[in-house]
């Protein structure tokens, strides 16, 4: 074994011992924080009985009587044993968290050292490779052809990346358009219920365009979705939103039923229409991320696989 093997070994053996102490100085750590709520809680309680002794120091005889029974020297030796059982309570739990403060200073120091010893380990790793880059070709072929396997996945990762990012911006443009589409559906109900009121058809026309303006986004993405997916390989069909033929109507001045329900219909048909499309971008980015989960899922194999050589 090489002076750099042995030395990887006992960093590694060090990280793990380091590593179980970090478990203890998490528990260390939930211990405190509920220390610190019962102390508030006792310091609180130390307040209401040292009130309630002054209020029956201040008391006459005679009002003690009505008010509790037994004599006013009988209540306040009652109220200063509570008392004094609360304040050896709130003593004992000072002590114990001088003593869980002092012992998780030193785990927290003990833990910092994690990040180092992990440094000086990759550094290690770095120094082994070297080694048997020199040294073994066997090892140096094997370890070579993990590389170029990585650096394959690694493009691939970045690719469906781009893909997911740009899938996520398709369902929120047209998440977009949803919305302004079920105002304007919204308010043309109003509209058809209160006799073609100026307002609420107003307002339906408004959701319309603001529907419109999203859905010229929302087509923008969809183009640069539609390329990603050609960089990833994933199967594709058309990709689209349509939706036209929404005029303006004479409605907004006249009593047209017919008219109106005509554009409601075609409200209707566009929300269905983008509905659709969304849940099908939503399924491309779901293949997307299952892809993605299993390359990093790989990456890591591949890891643990030039790790063993490394430390071995």
């Amino acid at each position: 074994m090489t002076s750099t093997q042995s030395k990887i070994h006992d960093t590694i053996a060090e990280i793990k011992k380091l590593n179980s102490i970090q478990k203890h100085h998490s528990s260390t750590t939930a211990e405190l924080e509920k220390a610190y709520k019962e102390l508030n809680t006792l310091e609180d309680q130390l307040v209401d009985e040292l009130e309630d002794i002054e209020k029956l120091e201040k008391m006459s005889i005679t009002s003690v009587f009505y008010k509790v029974l037994g004599s006013q020297e009988e209540q306040l030796e009652k109220q200063r044993q509570e008392y004094l059982a609360v304040s050896l309570k709130h003593k004992e739990l000072k002590k114990d968290i001088e003593i869980l403060e002092y012992e998780h200073k030193i785990i927290s120091g003990k833990v910092q050292e994690i990040g180092g010893l992990e440094a000086q380990l990759e550094d290690l790793k770095k120094i082994r490779l070297q080694e048997i880059l020199k040294t073994d070709d066997k090892l140096r072929r094997q370890i070579t052809g993990i590389h170029r396997e990585m650096d394959d996945i690694r493009g691939e990762l970045e690719e469906l990346r781009q893909a997911n990012s740009a899938g996520d911006a398709c369902l929120r443009a047209i998440a977009e358009v949803i919305k302004h589409l079920k105002d304007a559906e919204h308010w043309g109900n109003w509209d058809m219920m209160n006799k073609k009121g100026a307002y609420y058809s107003q307002m339906k026309h408004n959701a319309i365009d603001r529907a419109m303006n999203a859905a010229q986004q929302a087509k923008h993405k969809l183009k640069i979705f539609d390329r990603e997916l050609v960089d990833v390989n994933i199967e594709q069909t058309q990709l689209h939103i349509k939706i036209d033929g929404f005029g303006r109507f004479i409605d907004i001045f006249f009593d047209n039923l017919i008219s109106d329900w005509v554009i409601q219909r075609k409200i209707k048909n566009a929300l269905n229409n983008v509905d659709a499309t969304f849940d099908k971008i939503k399924r491309y980015v779901l293949v997307i991320e299952k892809e993605m989960s299993i390359m990093q899922g790989n990456l890591k194999i591949l890891e643990g696989d030039i790790n063993e050589v490394l430390e071995s």
